[in-house]
């Protein structure tokens, strides 16, 4: 999208520039046309203008040359007479109608006129009968309340009434004072016995009593503690030699020794390929799924297995820098994938790294500023003048497609559209 922005925005510069120089180039022409006309009515003399010639056939369209460079701007001509009134022009169709306006702001109110003439007063008119009487009419407004009177004398105490229903219980008062300690009871009866104790501690060991008489054997106790070892008894017979053991745990890690002679260079046995299904004893050498393993007990495994002492294992092929071009979201990236983006490099840190810029990619190289601009170049020397330009013999308005037409002395037309600028006029005009 990027890409094609920009192609537009060249695009639209292009175009421009070209609409600047072909109307520099009329410019031109209409200065041209003005100094021409100018010295041709210097040139005419006062006489009675001859009768209009024929006009000639349109000769064909020349093709449109490449957009020359655009020349100096020439000194600006005398000012040529003012030209004849043109005919008015045919009345334009109606605009489309305009947005309704605010509502304006309400006017003050006018002044107060005469009053009129009193009219002439009517004859009086003849007596009435009586009427009948009237409905009652309604009660009036309730009067305002009087002042108090004076208190009456108290009267006598009634009856007195029933008793009432008991009331709820009221919140407990707060604790008394602690009383006065009382006298002693009768001691009570003897309690039931409660339970043992813990056993008390170990007392100290009493003085040894004097033998008893020999007891019967009891039963035998548990085993006491292990005591303290004996000295070392003198070495007896050789025994039988026993089943053997469990082996122990390892021991506490030896002194180191001191260093040995140096022995023979040791010999690895000829290496080959492991093949399923065949013994191989220890010290053998193999090649499997591209490492090499040296059995450590006769083995019919395949390695990797316990039985088998790696010597060199199998390496993975590494991962490469890939550039992948400009960035594109819809496209899978892995690791190691490089890419631009507005003129910035990045490396993608892992697979599926995610929108770039982002945590999955690696700044590799920042867009640079643009560079100062250069040195002002020397003016090129004058070019030669140029063949004389065709010159304007007159101009014709298309009014269907808003077109004037400047007829050239070589025979070429040079439409000039002016819809954009009635357009724009319009505009300008309606605010």
């Amino acid at each position: 999208m990027e890409e094609k922005g920009r192609d537009w925005q060249r695009q639209t510069e292009l175009m421009a520039a070209q609409s600047k120089a072909i109307i520099a180039g009329l410019e031109v022409r209409i200065a041209n046309l003005e100094n021409q006309i100018q010295s041709r009515l210097g040139e005419l003399k006062d006489g009675e203008p001859g009768p209009a010639g024929p006009q000639g056939e349109q000769g064909p369209v020349g093709e449109r040359g490449p957009v020359g460079e655009r020349g100096e701007v020439g000194e600006r001509g005398l000012e040529g007479a003012e030209g004849q009134k043109g005919e008015r022009g045919e009345r334009g169709s109606a605009g489309p109608v305009g947005l309704r306006g605010p509502r304006g702001e309400r006017g003050l109110r006018g002044e107060r006129g005469e009053q009129g003439r009193r009219g002439q007063d009517g004859r009086k008119g003849e007596k009435g009968d009586t009427g009948s009487q009237g409905e009652q009419g309604p009660s009036g407004a309730e009067g305002e309340r009087g002042e108090t009177g004076e208190r009456g004398p108290q009267g006598e105490v009634g009856a007195q009434g029933p008793q009432g229903e008991r009331g709820d219980l009221g919140p407990q008062g707060e604790p008394g004072p602690q009383g006065e300690p009382g006298e002693t009871g009768e001691r009570g009866p003897q309690g039931e016995v409660g339970v043992q104790g813990p056993q008390g501690e170990r007392g100290d060991l009493g003085p040894q009593g004097e033998p008893g008489p020999q007891g019967e054997r009891g039963d035998r106790g548990e085993r006491g503690p292990q005591g303290e070892v004996g000295p070392q008894g003198p070495l007896g017979e050789r025994g039988l030699l026993g089943e053997r053991g469990e082996p122990g745990p390892s021991g506490p890690q030896g002194e180191r020794g001191d260093k040995g002679e140096k022995g023979d260079p040791g010999l690895l046995p000829m290496v080959r390929a492991w093949i399923e299904d065949e013994i191989s004893y220890r010290g053998d050498v193999v090649v499997c799924d591209g490492s090499t393993w040296q059995a450590q007990k006769d083995t019919a495994q395949k390695p990797p297995h316990r039985d088998w002492l790696p010597l060199a294992l199998a390496g993975r092929n590494a991962a490469s820098p890939v550039v992948r071009g400009t960035f594109d979201l819809a496209q899978h990236y892995d690791a190691l994938n490089i890419v631009a983006l507005n003129g910035s490099s990045f490396m993608a840190k892992c697979d599926d790294p995610g929108e770039c810029p982002g945590d999955g990619w690696q700044l590799i190289a920042s867009c640079g500023r643009a560079g100062k601009p250069g040195p002002k170049g020397d003016r090129g020397e004058r070019g030669e003048r140029g063949a004389a330009g065709p010159t304007v013999l007159r101009g014709e308005i298309d009014r269907k497609t808003y077109t004037m037409k400047l007829i050239m002395s070589d025979g070429t037309e040079l439409p000039i559209p002016c819809r954009d600028l009635f357009i724009q006029y319009h505009e300008d005009a309606n605010g």
